[in-house]
């Protein structure tokens, strides 16, 4: 029987496989996030409309999900079989989390606040928008309406009441115009009291910090035994869940009005 010594010898063993697809999902959760910052600046530019941007994410979220799934199966293969590849892999499951992270932060959102998409001072007679464009439907479902959103935003924002100043309504509209111009809403309507005692309307676009989806808020002032009554009415453009924006966007208002009134004369 010949000796095959050496050529055993000569034999060496064969690398350890790869973790299986480990490119594969660094290259999804990249794509994700490239796509996502792509999205988020395009509305920012307003190069996209709310509606496309939000179809935009979704996909995201899909894709980044998708790449995670990926990952699980690589770090299964890492710590099964001592595949090499866990520095890939654990780097694309963080950039997964990282890019999942605002989608988890809106999911909690929607656990914490009701599922309204708009809030109101006055529940009863709420101030009219003139000059907002239409609401769009729903994308996936119906916030509150009607009796139902009037005993939700109750329930979850007993602060946002009418706010009742010691000034005439002239005075109380130029306060509330200053207010909405400094948070920087643009306006878009607007009828200033002639006289004291005169009603008054602001209308006006505001948008969202970080997507900078335009929402709409209508500031309403009427006189009131005490001087006069602001009202603010703040509602998204598409009727969804607004993550508790709304009721944000009147107490910022509201907040505004009092740093103002406290300033020193000049």
């Amino acid at each position: 029987m010949p000796d095959d010594g050496p050529t055993r010898a000569m034999l060496k063993p064969l690398p350890p496989r790869p973790a299986r697809g480990t490119t594969v999902a660094r290259g999804l959760i990249l794509f994700a996030l490239v796509v996502m910052v792509q999205a988020v600046l395009a509305r920012r530019f307003d190069l996209i409309d709310t509606v496309t941007l939000y179809a935009t994410l979704a996909a995201v979220a899909v894709i980044a999900l998708i790449g995670l799934a990926v990952t699980t199966f690589s770090l299964l293969d890492v710590w099964r079989d001592a595949a090499p590849g866990f520095g890939s892999a654990f780097g694309s499951l963080m950039l997964g989390v990282m890019v999942l992270a605002p989608f988890a932060g809106a999911g909690a959102a929607i656990a914490v606040y009701p599922n309204l998409s708009e809030v109101s001072t006055d529940l009863t007679q709420r101030p009219e928008f003139r000059v907002r464009p239409a609401a769009m439907e729903p994308l996936l479902a119906g916030s509150a309406t009607g009796d139902e959103a009037a005993r939700l935003q109750q329930a979850a924002y007993p602060d946002i009441v009418p706010r009742r100043l010691s000034l005439s309504t002239v005075e109380a509209h130029a306060l509330a115009r200053t207010a909405a111009t400094e948070l920087g809403w643009r306006i878009l309507a607007e009828e200033e009291p002639v006289a004291e005692g005169d009603p008054g309307m602001i209308e006006t676009e505001a948008r969202t910090l970080v997507l900078a989806v335009p929402e709409d808020a209508v500031i309403r002032i009427w006189p009131d035994p005490s001087g006069s009554r602001v009202d603010v009415r703040s509602a998204s453009r598409l009727p969804i869940h607004d993550l508790g924006e709304n009721a944000r966007r009147i107490r910022g208002f509201y907040a505004k009005l009092d740093e103002i009134l406290t300033r020193p004369a000049d």
